[in-house]
């Protein structure tokens, strides 16, 4: 698994018309330079030097409903 190295908090984008997130890392960066999709649905942008810049998820609300539920189910109280 990669780290990514912050500067700064990422500028986080959601539009509800086409259900995407969308995490910026690097707001100097110009944006689309590479794409690679990490998973169906999650798509990570690099810059010209490979550097991660943004990560874009596609049917969030879907996405993240999926993983909410899983994450609480792994959870057990004590």
């Amino acid at each position: 698994m990669k780290t990514v190295g912050l500067s700064e908090d990422p500028k986080i984008q959601y539009s509800q018309i086409s259900d995407v997130l969308y995490f910026l890392f690097d707001k100097e960066a110009s944006i689309g330079n590479r794409t690679e999709e990490a998973t169906p649905g999650i798509n990570l942008d690099y810059d010209d030097s490979g550097k991660l810049i943004g990560v874009e998820v596609l049917n969030a609300s879907l996405v993240l409903k999926e993983f909410i539920r899983k994450s609480y189910s792994a959870i057990t109280m004590k």
